[in-house]
């Protein structure tokens, strides 16, 4: 409640008095209004906060009970205003919601299935042995978990770096703690640990379960809160971003880009670069599958680095970061990664602040103060257990507390040389690097950046991004407005208020084949212009193969891959190809068409394809593992749907899994997961499936009969 105080006058009023012409002068309903006590010819007024500003604007030097009446807050700094009081209320109750929810799936999925039941959906591993481990970049204590059997792998679960799990001591369960899992390999895990764990034996087994940050949400919170507070260039970016009070506008002197970093840009997405440079608060990219959004962004960053800017860069994918973080280094700009690349590589293990973090001095000092921390507990421990030869002339408990006190002074010079390290490393970073996740962690939250990107605007909830928003004084978000639904309302509100000015359409087709592209604008998704338009110079006709090797294909297996057609639907329908489901997971796989993707890929690496051409992906988590089983060469990209955003190969092949009786589809029905699967293939798409159940779809009907008009289409 905000208190508002009513003076100035001398005739006597009542508490009905202030109650009724608030009620009749600003329209607040008697809820609204809290305690009132009345003294001398002073009253106090608490009020909801929602109403405060509207009371005071309509009743100061107004009439209460027919006397003139001054009406000031009691507190100004905490008066807001009836548009920030609504935008904070939608955002507090959208964060409850979400957590709200989150919460309520994970205490059902302890409480309604055992430990085996949630290892055997890949939600849980078991019987794990574990020890601690050193602390973390940011101090937390880090604990390594693996098999009980010497030399046995982790079973496979669903569990990646970055997730939050709850670690649990088996036997007793009162032992629970969060932690973070800050590296996977196939034979252990390690967490970085929320709180501190208490001792445990040698012969402890563990249970880790996936779970949610609380943590996010707090922040996420804290964010909200800070809306009402923010100065300088952040609160503009509120008021005409956030809340609409005023226009976007540009900077007083225009930044005319001279030398391209990419010099094969076109027309419009140049333009789109320029104006990004320019506008003074905010800039709207709107490009579909193949319109060459990220080039732009990537262009857009560069040459803000090229102007001492600091830019931070948010993206939905993990994936999606690896690919900028490899075009920046291009450049040779300095970007620091704040969360765990997808990319098991030499070059995006070096980009992430938790490995950059240790080459830094103070990083370094503290890594000696810890040594030296160990070493004084050890003595400490050995008097203890009266071994050690110093102090031998002194109470046994002094010591122990003079002891005791030094470990603490090193701890804390410990947390502040660790503190140092990472603020310095930030300070020297051109880029950082984000998914909207990470947005939340601790280190980001006092530190300012000159402009912010974020990709995939439409597919970021904006309570999400509102953490970064606060942090950075100008922004670029990028989008596809052809996408059927949007998870982001200010991406919803910035579009319908925008002028076309501070918004460029990319509009031109840089990666799919020209008939690819006829299908999904003229056939598929036909009520808008999805995948821009073809010109004449970056008309896409190459194709995989050509001339005699295309002539070449016996199996069905080697036309699909030999064939001059760039669309290929391999039906399944006349074999045994159902669907399969593992006991109590929510998935599905289909081990028929992982067999046929697996010959794809053999065939086509046989007539000359790099591993490096090929992608695969599916719409299934289960399926995805068994095509991650299947022992495909390194550089062939599996994923789900869903981590392909912004990525491209040659080669696609996409197992669509679906083959039931019922013709179920599942997510396979969502017209924007449709829309990436077919949008990645730059020579090629295969597509492995059903027909039969697919067909009772409309998309998929439509999918199918392209390809027996336009393209290949091969019953097995």
């Amino acid at each position: 409640m905000i208190k508002i105080i009513i003076s100035g006058f001398e005739k006597k009023i009542g508490p009905g008095d202030i109650v009724g012409a608030f009620i009749n002068e600003c329209g607040v309903a008697s809820d609204d209004i809290g305690k009132i006590d009345i003294t001398n010819n002073k009253a106090e007024v608490e009020l909801a906060e929602r109403v405060a500003a509207r009371v005071i604007e309509k009743m100061d030097d107004n009439q209460i009970g027919g006397v003139n009446v001054s009406v000031p807050p009691a507190n100004p700094g905490r008066v807001m205003a009836p548009d920030l009081v609504e935008y904070l209320k939608k955002m507090k109750q959208e964060i409850s919601e979400e957590q709200e929810k989150l919460k309520e799936n994970h205490r059902l999925l302890l409480e309604h299935f055992d430990s085996h039941t949630r290892k055997k959906r890949g939600q849980a591993l078991t019987g794990l042995k574990g020890r601690k481990n050193g602390s973390y970049y940011d101090n937390r204590e880090m604990l390594m978990l693996y098999s009980s059997k010497p030399g046995r792998e982790l079973a496979e679960s669903l569990i990646v770096e970055g997730d939050t799990v709850l670690i649990n001591l088996e036997g007793r369960s009162e032992m629970r703690v969060k932690a973070e899992v800050i590296e996977m390999t196939p034979y252990y895990l390690l967490t970085a640990l929320n709180s501190r764990l208490p001792d445990f034996s040698t012969d402890s087994r563990f249970t880790l379960d996936r779970y949610y940050s609380e943590e996010i949400y707090q922040i996420r919170e804290q964010a909200v809160e800070n809306c009402q507070e923010i100065r300088g260039s952040a609160r503009r970016l509120r008021d005409v971003m956030l809340l609409g009070r005023a226009q976007t506008g540009w900077l007083k002197e225009e930044i005319r880009i001279k030398d391209w970093y990419n010099s094969d840009l076109v027309p419009e997405q140049k333009s789109a670069a320029q104006k990004a440079l320019n506008c003074r608060d905010y800039f709207l990219l709107d490009g579909g599958p193949g319109t060459g959004r990220t080039e732009t962004l990537i262009e857009i960053i560069k040459q803000s680095v090229r102007k001492k800017q600091q830019v931070l860069t948010v993206a939905r994918s993990s994936r999606a970061l690896d690919l900028i973080a490899e075009k920046l280094s291009e450049s040779r700009i300095k970007a620091t990664r704040i969360g765990y690349p997808v990319e098991d590589s030499e070059f995006h293990r070096n980009t992430k602040l938790a490995n950059q973090v240790l080459e830094e001095k103070d990083f370094q000092e503290a890594r000696r103060l810890e040594i030296q921390a160990l070493d004084l507990a050890a003595e400490k421990d050995s008097l203890a257990t009266g071994s050690g030869a110093a102090g031998n002339n002194l109470n046994s408990r002094e010591v122990q507390l003079r002891f005791q006190e030094r470990l603490e002074v090193l701890q804390e010079r410990i947390a502040e040389k660790k503190a140092a390290a990472v603020d310095d490393l930030l300070d020297k970073a051109q880029v950082v690097l984000t998914t909207p996740r990470e947005i939340a962690a601790e280190i980001l939250q006092s530190r300012t950046f000159d402009l912010l990107i974020v990709d995939d605007t439409d597919r970021i909830k904006e309570t999400a991004i509102l953490p970064a928003l606060l942090r950075a004084k100008r922004a670029v978000l990028a989008f596809d407005s052809g996408r059927k639904s949007s998870e982001n309302t200010l991406f919803t509100r910035l579009i319908q208020q925008q002028s076309q000015d501070f918004c460029q359409p990319l509009r031109i087709q840089h990666r799919l084949p020209g008939d690819l592209m006829e299908l999904l604008n003229n056939h598929l998704f036909f009520e808008n212009n999805c995948c821009g338009s073809m010109l004449a110079n970056h008309k896409k006709n190459e194709r995989l193969f050509s001339g005699e090797k295309a002539e070449k294909g016996s199996t069905p297996e080697e036309k699909a891959i030999l064939g001059e057609d760039s669309l290929v639907f391999l039906d399944t329908r006349n074999l045994l190809a159902g669907e399969k489901q593992h006991p109590e997971s929510d998935s599905f796989y289909n081990p028929v068409e992982a067999d046929l993707a697996f010959d794809l890929v053999f065939s086509g690496q046989r007539a000359g394809l790099r591993p490096g051409q090929i992608g695969m992906m599916t719409f299934c988590r289960d399926q995805y593992r068994c095509l991650k089983e299947m022992g495909f060469a390194e550089d062939v990209l599996v994923d789900t749907v869903k981590g392909y955003q912004g990525l491209e190969r040659d080669l696609i092949i996409v197992s669509l899994v679906r083959s039931n009786p019922r013709n179920y589809l599942g997510n396979l029905r969502k017209a924007d997961l449709l829309l990436t699967a077919l949008s990645r293939a730059k020579k090629k798409l295969i597509l492995i499936g059903d027909g039969k159940t697919l067909e009772t779809e409309k998309l998929y009907s439509s999918l199918i009969q392209y390809t027996r008009d336009r393209g290949q289409y091969l019953v097995i």
